[in-house]
């Protein structure tokens, strides 16, 4: 320790002196055991946590923008159809009527294909008010008003090759997910958390240093002789805490032990939906090969109707009927291939939506399927 030799004898009772002085300390923790380093990374694994859980998050709303979008392509889809149908529907209740009026049927048939008028025109109003209900929804997840969604126009219809994963998929894409990035940088902050704690036992050595300029009354401050400075280690010694070091370890291990158990539970979760999209798909592949050859043997069937009536050896009638069979397939083969989509793109974000950790930014689902307008 140095201290100023230029400073004059202390004044009597009753008077007072000017003190000018200028210092700097610094103290400086040698962190022998590492403690302040693993607090330091647990504070930087936090903070990746929180911004994978964000990451996390766009691709959340990313997925639902993009199965909202096809949702209501199909709701155009399904609007054409039901439009279809009543026109179908109509015609036959015209000709019924006039077939009833001849004498040739009875009241029952014409009932029965009013009933079923009424039914679709039900249909065209739902399917309407469906389309209207998934541009409302697209609008609050963009974040804009409702009036936004009415200038939504009809989404190009996608197929299931747009979205179409590859047939092999290596393993590691999970293991890229956000939550399960996520997860993972919370079980390596826990750790350094318990690095922390443990070095709260053992003893460890700082140094703190003082130096500057002090002088009394008109001495320039600056001056050579009023410098001072001072250097003092000291010895942290933990003795007498009352127990509280154990408890913060135990405490720790707690935690540590609970980001483990989130950490399987996100990892089977993802390997679990991973496996139902797949299997989705493959079930629907096969659904879809049955529906399409259903599809086919109705529009076979249509056109001889069609070919009977006007060789006149069929009735409209007949036709019309062919007709009915050939929409209702028509609606399920387009059912089938929306789901076939939708699980296209809930099996793109169950292997993480494109995320690569480290990275500032995920893209948007719609950069990983081909032909998403």
């Amino acid at each position: 320790m140095y201290l100023p030799t230029t400073l004059p004898p202390p004044v009597g009772i009753g008077h007072y002196i000017l003190e000018k002085h200028v210092d700097a300390g610094l103290h400086w923790d040698l962190d022998l055991w590492g403690g302040k380093r693993a607090a330091w990374e647990a504070a930087l694994g936090r903070t990746q946590v929180v911004e994978a859980e964000r990451q996390a998050t766009l691709i959340a709303v990313s997925t639902n923008v993009a199965r909202l979008y096809l949702q209501l392509g199909h709701a155009f889809i399904t609007l054409d159809i039901a439009n279809q149908e009543l026109d179908r529907a109509t015609h036959s209740q015209a000709l019924t009527r006039q077939r009833v009026n001849a004498g040739i049927d009875g009241n029952t048939q014409l009932r029965l294909i009013d009933a079923e008028v009424a039914s679709d025109r039900e249909r065209v109003t739902a399917s309407a008010r469906d389309i209207e209900a998934k541009r409302s929804a697209l609008a609050v997840l963009l974040g804009e008003g409702p009036d936004s969604g009415l200038v939504l126009q009809r989404p190009r219809a996608l197929a299931p090759l747009d979205v179409a994963v590859p047939s092999t998929l290596p393993v590691e894409l999970i293991g890229r997910r956000a939550d399960l990035t996520a997860a993972r940088w919370q079980v390596e902050a826990s750790s350094k958390d318990i690095v922390e704690a443990k070095a709260e036992f053992v003893p460890n050595v700082s140094l703190g240093v003082l130096a500057g300029f002090v002088a009394l009354g008109g001495t320039n401050v600056f001056q050579l002789p009023a410098r001072f400075y001072q250097v003092a280690p000291s010895v942290s010694l933990p003795i007498y805490d009352g127990g509280r070091r154990r408890a913060e370890l135990s405490s720790r291990d707690a935690q540590y032990d609970v980001a483990v158990a989130q950490y399987n539970a996100t990892l089977i979760r993802s390997i679990n939906e991973v496996t139902d999209q797949l299997s989705a798909l493959q079930s629907l592949d096969q659904q879809v090969v049955e529906q399409q050859a259903a599809y086919l043997a109705s529009g076979d069937a249509w056109k001889l109707a069609e070919q009977r009536y006007r060789a006149g050896v069929g009735s409209f009638l007949d036709t019309l009927v062919a007709r009915q069979q050939l929409l209702v397939a028509e609606r399920h083969r387009a059912d089938l291939l929306a789901q076939q989509v939708d699980s296209s793109i809930l099996l793109v974000q169950a292997l993480g939506g494109g995320y690569r950790p480290g990275s500032n930014q995920a893209p948007s689902l719609s950069e990983n399927l081909r032909g998403t307008p």
